[in-house]
């Protein structure tokens, strides 16, 4: 007899009879057989995994997880069909050209007007330049003077374009040193590795004081605040980068610790303390009891359900139930943000402890719905706050470039370097936030013309 059919026999048994030692004999026996069969599965999965062990100490590659095929993978649905957009009534134009036509006209032709194409193009080409300074010298006041050249040239021998070309590249379009070096040496440029790093991690100080002003301005516009963090490595030690956003701004801050003081000095702008209301974060321990009014992300929470992976081998349908139950709240937690109303809220916390004390028998989702529960509070703030985001998607897609940066160059070698990846990741975020062009704004900020606004006041005025 089966594990499930002996579970269905004593949920009938227990249904007819109300009281008897048999009911309670039924109940004990179903629970030992659950338990058995969890301990045997997470026995098998740790084994598992010491074999993975074994095998990479030897040398050899881990056994490969083959997933079952989707019916869904088999059949993909249909796309939409693809609608071109046109884009030529926003562009630009730098130069107009007037094409006469050259040739034989029959002599009743007759000027009808004309007709305007727009072509895109782009000049990508070395300059070199040569300053030849004048010079003279006063006997009498034994000084030598001579012209002076443009600002934006002094204190290095390559030129801001050229420096924030490398930038550019480097932080926005993630092309690593050597690639660099490669396209500008095709072209005739000629710059070392050393020159290259010593551009990228010598950031100007004003870049950071106008990111920490964009903050200020950010958290002001904005009551709440989303954090995050992930791994870094920095010349081979551990570290951790914390990400504080929002919808105008973003902060990345690498520390070589992950506890609450940490992200403590991640949410903190500068020397000032910052005005944040509301937090928005996943269930970690380091991000607890930092602001009062702390909401929980939901898809995190309904991801625990999901990562259960041993036991979908042994309740799949019992896991299933409770994870549907939980989707099913969360598309009722949506239609009371976008429309708060004192019966959707009643329904929801009924719900949410209908699902959170239910009893399924199965030891280690029930201890997980008793988890939920605790945190009731927290993952319900929203309904006292219906301006609050339910998950903390917002941090996630922001660290992402920290995580894919991570990826393609691995590590960095100086506590400078870290600071300007940093730094330059923050400002590329910010700017996409706020519909700047991240190649304007650095050809604005090196030239020191000062044409666009500051982060700050560009925040402000939205």
């Amino acid at each position: 007899m089966s594990f499930d059919d002996l579970k269905n026999i004593a949920a009938g048994w227990i249904k007819d009879w109300n009281k008897g030692k048999l009911k309670n004999k039924c109940q004990e026996l179903a629970q030992d057989a659950l338990d058995t069969r969890i301990e045997n599965t997470e026995l098998k999965d740790k084994n598992r995994q010491l074999q993975d062990q074994i095998r990479l100490l030897k040398g050899e590659k881990k056994k490969p997880k083959i997933k079952p095929v989707n019916s869904k993978d088999l059949n993909p649905p249909s796309k939409k069909p693809h609608k071109k957009k046109t884009r030529n009534s926003t562009l630009e134009i730098d130069e107009e050209i007037e094409i006469k036509f050259e040739g034989d006209l029959p002599e009743d032709a007759k000027r009808i007007g004309g007709r305007s194409i727009i072509i895109q193009d782009i000049i990508f080409k070395r300059r070199n330049i040569k300053f030849n300074i004048e010079r003279f010298y006063s006997p009498s006041s034994e000084k030598t003077f001579e012209g002076s050249i443009p600002d934006e040239y002094k204190g290095s021998e390559f030129g801001p374009n050229l420096r924030n070309f490398i930038t550019y590249e480097f932080y926005k379009n993630r092309v690593p040193h050597r690639k660099i070096i490669d396209m500008l040496s095709d072209i005739g440029t000629l710059v070392s590795k050393g020159t290259v790093c010593s551009i990228l991690n010598k950031i100007p100080g004003h870049f950071q004081e106008e990111l920490d002003a964009a903050k200020r301005a950010g958290i002001k516009k904005c009551s709440y605040v989303h954090i995050d963090e992930t791994s870094a490595k920095i010349n081979g030690i551990n570290a951790y980068t914390f990400g504080t956003s929002n919808r105008y701004f973003t902060d990345f801050r690498t520390m070589f610790r992950k506890n609450k003081k940490s992200a403590k000095k991640a949410l903190g702008t500068g020397s000032r303390a910052s005005p944040i209301r509301f937090l928005i974060t996943d269930d970690a321990t380091n991000f607890k009891g930092l602001i009062k009014n702390h909401q929980l992300c939901w898809v995190h929470e309904i991801r625990k359900y999901k990562l259960e992976e041993v036991y979908k081998k042994i309740e799949f349908k019992t896991l299933d139930w409770v994870v549907k139950e939980w989707r099913a709240l969360y598309g009722l937690m949506k239609r009371y943000v976008r429309g708060p109303t004192q019966e959707l809220r009643s329904k929801i916390e009924m719900e949410f402890d209908r699902i959170s004390m239910a009893s399924t028998l199965v030891k280690p989702i029930d201890r997980q719905l008793r988890r939920t529960a605790k945190n009731k509070e927290k993952l319900l703030l929203f309904l006292k706050y219906p301006q609050l985001p339910l998950h903390n998607n917002q941090a996630e897609l922001d660290i992402r470039e920290r995580v894919i940066k991570r990826k393609i160059s691995l590590q960095n070698r100086s506590r400078q370097g870290m600071e300007a990846w940093d730094l330059m990741l923050s400002i590329i975020s910010t700017c996409r936030k706020l519909g700047v062009s991240f190649w304007k704004y650095l050809d604005d900020r090196t030239s020191t013309r000062g044409e666009l606004p500051f982060l700050a006041q560009t925040i402000r005025s939205l």
